[in-house]
């Protein structure tokens, strides 16, 4: 080779890429780089395991302090979960949620100061296999299920039947949700580090609404008429109507469509019947038939006593057309139980105190009234003795249970007696019907016999010869006849004979001393015992 051509070669040599050269530093700084972190670790792991090998790593201070870190971390973090109206707060501390260790690795640097404690914490977790965090499903489920139950406040409609109406109570529909749906929306938003909210959706239930039909069925009561009704001893009663009630359902389906309110009140709707007590007295009782009025003394209380309880048993008594009234029917039996006093009455003997003295001023008043009613009489008794407080013949005696004063309406209408006792005067009034032919009606009495009373004379030899006191008059008897006489526009039209009447004289009583010749005493005899009166209240 030339000189020149070797010179050339070598020229050429020197200037050949350097590139390979780069290439190599660069590879051999990357490796020392490589080692360098390698080593570093090695010592760090080195170091690890000499600073946490033996004894109980829960006490490390690493994890002392980065477990109340981490719990301080995960308790500010929450995740609002919403169904309707209602939403609630889940912890992700209780919840377990999983960890942004990103932020977490932060939050330990900025509390504690430390760099390294997240990594060292880290590796103590990884060493020891425990994780950051353990998803706690069964709290964030019972934190669900009590959000259902405020979130579903439904109640079926219900009602309380009152005295006077129906208190509706509207009820709420009912809203729920999906409870496992929920779980795995909740979960996937802790997965996602998500402080939401986590909306679920909800279902609304329609109310169970109350039975119209049935409700009206237990209220429903139908209008009756009120009548009368003859019971098994004859006597009449007014029966009261029945106001009947019931709904206005179609005011309470109307109701039901607004959702303004949450009770409701419909009171009853009266359906009133087309027969009243009211309009049967109205149209039956609105007429005066007869009245008649006697006095008695207050201040015998026993006796006045036994008239008001015999006349207040009567008072209102009702007497259908062809029915009958009987006193002793109506009124009972007179007794102590029922608080009939003693009081003065008639018997065999005379005057004397019994069991409901005084009620046959009660008769004898309604016996006047009938007969000026012209209704028919069909039992009547004449006292034993005279009465004071009607005149001859129009008395009627009743005693328990043998003598009775009996009448029977012969109207073509019902008859009411209607009877008042008020300072010392008893009034029957007669209700009914006027015909239009009713007519006036007097009495006359004739006295056929006049019978004077015998006196009993009772000697008293302490007595001057020939005295005589007498200490008791006694009554005169009568026969008589008595008769009814009907005028019409002031003249007589009729009339007729209603009864005869007998009354015993009531005898005398006298005190007589010796006689004045020596002769034997003689008492008057004590009457014809066929003519003894029975035992009668006066």
């Amino acid at each position: 080779m030339s000189a020149e051509r070797a010179v050339a070669y070598k020229r050429k040599r020197r200037r050949k890429s350097p590139l390979p050269r780069i290439t190599f530093l660069a590879i051999l700084l990357i490796s020392i780089a490589l080692l360098v972190l390698l080593v570093g670790w090695l010592i760090n792991e080195i170091q690890g395991l000499f600073d946490h090998s033996g004894g109980d790593w829960k006490q490390d201070p690493v994890y002392l302090q980065g477990q109340a870190l981490l719990e301080e971390f995960t308790e500010g973090k929450t995740l609002t979960v919403t169904a309707g109206k209602m939403s609630v707060s889940l912890s992700a501390h209780k919840a377990g949620a999983p960890v942004n260790q990103d932020e977490l690795a932060d939050f330990m640097k900025e509390k504690s100061g430390d760099k390294k404690l997240f990594s060292q914490f880290k590796r103590l977790l990884s060493r020891n296999k425990i994780p950051f965090s353990v998803y706690n499903e069964e709290y964030v489920k019972e934190e669900l299920e009590d959000l259902a139950r405020q979130l579903n406040d439904g109640a079926d409609a219900g009602y309380e039947i009152r005295e006077d109406g129906v208190l509706f109570l509207r009820g709420r529909n009912y809203v729920s949700f999906d409870i496992e749906a929920a779980l795995g929306q909740i979960k996937e938003a802790f997965a996602k580090f998500s402080e939401g909210p986590v909306v679920l959706e909800t279902t609304e239930s329609p109310m169970q609404m109350p039975d119209l039909n049935k409700i009206r069925e237990k209220i429903y009561i139908a209008p009756e008429d009120a009548y009368f009704h003859v019971d098994e001893n004859k006597n009449t009663h007014l029966i009261k109507e029945v106001v009947g009630r019931d709904l206005e359902l179609s005011a309470i389906t109307a109701a039901y469509q607004q959702n303004d309110w949450t009770e409701k009140f419909f009171p009853f709707v009266e359906l009133p019947p087309a027969e009243t007590e009211e309009s049967l007295f109205a149209r039956y009782f609105q007429d005066e038939l007869a009245v008649m009025e006697t006095r008695y003394s207050p201040a015998d209380r026993n006796r006045t006593t036994n008239v008001i309880l015999s006349a207040e048993a009567i008072n209102g008594t009702i007497v259908m057309p062809g029915e009958t009234f009987s006193f002793n029917r109506v009124v009972g039996e007179r007794t102590a139980e029922r608080g009939y006093k003693e009081a003065k009455i008639y018997t065999s003997l005379g005057v004397e105190p019994g069991l409901g003295g005084g009620i046959c001023q009660v008769s004898s008043t309604i016996y006047v009234a009938a007969l000026k009613a012209e209704l028919h009489q069909v039992t009547r008794y004449a006292h034993g003795f005279t009465v004071t407080y009607v005149d001859l013949g129009l008395d009627a005696t009743i005693a328990w249970p043998t003598l009775d004063y009996v009448f029977r309406n012969t109207k073509p209408d019902p008859v009411r007696l209607d009877i008042t006792c008020e300072n010392g005067k008893l009034t029957v009034k007669i209700m009914g019907t006027k015909t239009g032919d009713e007519r006036d009606i007097t009495f006359v009495t004739n006295v056929l016999e006049t019978i004077e009373p015998e006196i009993l004379e009772t000697l008293d030899e302490t007595k001057e010869p020939g005295y005589y006191e007498l200490t008791s008059q006694g009554s005169r008897g009568y026969i008589t006849e008595t008769f009814k006489i009907a005028k019409v526009n002031g003249q007589v039209v009729e009339k007729v004979k209603i009864n005869t009447s007998r009354y015993s004289p009531y005898r005398g009583t006298a005190i007589v001393g010796p006689p004045l010749e020596t002769e034997p005493v003689t008492t008057s005899p004590d009457g014809n015992p066929d003519n003894t009166p029975p035992e009668t209240a006066q």
